[in-house]
């Protein structure tokens, strides 16, 4: 092989130069690629992981739902509470911490004179676990509302997000369900 030096003279060239100089590219090519799937599958797998807590939040939130529509029609709070349990299937039930407020003007407030907490698992002094005291509806009135919240949280590190190569994080996931009262018992 011959080459055109500079100055117009002919130079021989190694025959496996243009091999060598081939040979850099594709280590950059590895590189390249490297990079490039690394941050793939980051985009890939945070994805994934996003599209699972947001199912998850979906459930709970149906869950809740599922809860006051019991509350509305008289249920007591351990049934409000066994039904949000059971109508979600991507928590443990015991992960689900129920709380059962209500409100007599309207959802403006939940508390106060106008409203108030029935239970909360969040307060291991008044548990949702009751099956004498009134129903929420019992407490509230006909007409008013009543709020289920459902509430798992980030603490257990049980259902946070997980991304390779970008770490973990920890979700307290909380949704309401709110229905007016029906009946009471």
């Amino acid at each position: 092989m011959t080459a055109v030096g500079t100055h117009g003279e002919q130079q021989q060239l190694r025959p496996d130069a243009a091999r060598i100089s081939r040979g850099g590219e594709r280590g950059a090519s590895a590189v390249e690629l490297a990079i490039v799937l690394s941050i793939l599958l980051l985009f890939v797998f945070g994805t994934i992981q996003f599209g699972i807590a947001f199912n998850r939040n979906q459930g709970l939130q149906a869950s809740a739902r599922e809860g006051a529509r019991v509350a509305s029609v008289g249920g007591y709070q351990s049934d409000i509470k066994a039904r949000v349990q059971q109508a979600q299937s991507l928590f443990d039930p015991n992960d689900i911490l129920v709380r059962i407020e209500y409100s007599k003007d309207n959802g403006q407030n939940y508390s106060g004179q106008n409203g108030g907490t029935i239970c909360d698992d969040g307060n291991n002094s008044n548990k949702c676990t009751s099956t004498t005291a009134p129903s929420p509806c019992g407490v509230a009135g006909v007409a008013n509302l009543i709020r289920v919240t459902a509430t798992v949280p980030g603490s257990l590190n049980k259902y946070g997000i997980i991304i390779p190569l970008w770490g973990n994080a920890q979700i307290t996931f909380s949704a309401d369900g709110v229905f007016r009262c029906e009946e009471s018992n």
